[in-house]
């Protein structure tokens, strides 16, 4: 069950007596904004409050006096104010949003639905298609990355494919659908869905979505009624089609993807960057985070970044199965790159004011990326950099330990005749090989027994024991996955140690 939500409104009418009792799934508390303030009250909702709506224009002399324990895009005021330059600097800082709120219900309504509980998204992965057995053209499952068609599927529009198993619909929610596909000139597609009712067989309604109208998320409206969803993919013309997992993640609509102030980028292959940029207290340094492998669609390391009350990014790569090292295609990249660069720009950081940090898979997207930067730190723990070896030693080395590295391997080297193993270990090595470390400090921890890339800690050493570098490391016995606690406390450590000695960050300051 998910928490109450506490919302502070401050301005010149209590909207409690419009909302009467619809607030079910918050608790309402009112600031009189034409008169002084209660400061008892002030000090006593102090942090504990999760949503802030300045409602007149009297409410926004109380904004400095809040400003403080405003956490980032929680912090609603109405579109109709009259904003200063001064102010809005202000609100910027927070990632505010303006909000027509000549309806309080409409307003209750938005913040209960869209800002309150945790990211939910999940795939839909390939393990689950069936095709039409009455397709006579060649099929070719690509693992975890697509199934492959080609041929004739007809002159109208004709079920090829289905996702067995049915999705559960929370009536409480919108979704956002994301599928992933190719098609060649001649071949045009339509996603269908059928919403049947749950603990029935009552079809709800049924959904054409035309392939025009996936060129961005398409939103599942709510039917007001828990449910299930049969999705299938419809096509129509010859040629190939490529049909990858299907998307579904809960809708936070205007406000950001999966979470409140989550963005996404899609290459023109429709591949997924998502990323989640939080200004903390506007001091340096930047903290990016890249998460590891997670099956589950979202962004890792929220409360670790958030606690060390710095501006921070998060980046998360939902492609293949749980992530695909952050690797891609040039367009893919070069955002990456951009998003870090974005932000250092909006906060009028230098780049010696960068932290970059992963763990696993992660830390691959902290060397690679942070191979394009002279940041101050890079924190990682458990590294993976030779993607290749990886995907190699699934066979002898660590039987059925990893098998989407093959996947991983053919997603990136789509060119079964190269010698795909070495060309993918090169595309770490190329960029690193020419980073400038002289000014970066490097903090690594890694397994020693690693079973999936046991020799990146020597291969990183090999190469920075010819350059000037600043590194500080620590071996710990096991395997890849085992004594993640001792990996993870003692990357919690190197982090707060470097903000504590680069950046004068004591004791009473980290939290």
């Amino acid at each position: 069950m998910n928490k109450l939500l506490n919302i502070l409104q401050i301005g010149d009418s209590d909207w409690r007596l419009s909302l009467g009792n619809k607030n079910e799934k918050s608790n309402w508390f009112y600031l009189n904004s034409d008169e002084q303030g209660d400061k008892k009250l002030i000090n006593s909702l102090s942090g504990k409050i999760d949503i802030y709506l300045f409602t007149s224009q009297s409410s926004l002399k109380f904004l400095k006096e809040f400003l403080p324990n405003v956490p980032a895009y929680h912090l609603l005021y109405n579109s109709n104010l009259l904003i200063s330059d001064d102010i809005c600097r202000l609100l910027k800082t927070k990632k505010s949003f303006s909000v027509n709120m000549e309806n309080p219900i409409a307003v209750l309504n938005i913040v209960e639905n869209d800002f309150s509980g945790k990211q939910l998204g999940a795939k839909i992965d390939l393990n689950r298609v069936e095709i039409n057995s009455e397709f006579r053209g060649k099929i070719a499952f690509n693992g975890h990355v697509n199934v492959s068609l080609n041929g004739f599927f007809g002159e109208i529009f004709s079920q090829i494919l289905l996702w067995q198993y049915n999705t559960p619909l929370d009536k409480q929610f919108d979704y956002e659908l994301w599928p992933e596909f190719e098609t060649s000139p001649n071949v045009s597609i339509e996603l269908r869905i059928n919403e049947i009712q749950q603990q029935s067989s009552d079809v709800i309604r049924e959904l054409r979505i035309p392939q025009s109208k996936l060129n961005k998320p398409f939103i599942l409206k709510s039917s007001g009624k828990n449910s299930y969803a049969f999705f299938s993919i419809y096509a129509r013309g010859s040629g190939c089609l490529k049909i990858g997992p299907l998307h579904y993640r809960r809708s936070r609509h205007s406000f950001g993807q999966l979470i409140v102030g989550g963005s996404r980028f899609a290459d023109s292959n429709r591949k997924e960057i998502l990323t989640y940029f939080d200004p903390g207290n506007l001091q340096p340094p930047l903290n990016v985070y890249f998460s590891g492998y997670r099956t589950a669609e979202g962004f890792e390391g929220y409360p670790m970044m958030k606690s060390l009350a710095n501006p921070f990014l998060l980046i998360a790569d939902p492609r293949v199965e749980g992530g695909s090292f952050y690797l891609g295609t040039e367009e893919l990249e070069k955002f990456v790159q951009e998003k870090i660069f974005d932000c250092l720009k909006e906060l009028d950081f230098k780049p010696n004011q960068l932290i970059l940090s992963g763990l696993s898979m992660g830390s691959f997207g902290a060397l690679y990326y942070g191979s394009a930067f002279k940041a101050d730190a890079i924190v990682v723990g458990k590294p993976l950099v030779n993607i290749g070896n990886i995907a190699k030693n699934e066979k002898i080395f660590r039987p059925g330990g990893f098998p989407t590295s093959l996947d991983i391997l053919n997603f990136l080297i789509n060119d079964k005749h190269s010698d795909q193993i070495e060309q993918l270990n090169k595309y770490f090595w190329k960029k690193f090989n020419q980073a400038d470390f002289a000014s970066t400090r490097l903090a690594i921890s890694y397994m020693l027994n690693d079973d999936y890339d046991p020799s990146a800690y020597q291969d990183i050493l090999s190469v920075l024991k010819n350059k000037k570098v600043s590194l500080i490391s620590k071996g710990i016995p096991g395997r890849h996955n085992d004594n993640s606690q001792a990996i993870n406390d003692w990357f919690i450590r190197q982090f707060k140690s470097i903000l504590s000695i680069d950046f004068q960050r004591g004791k009473n300051n980290v939290q």
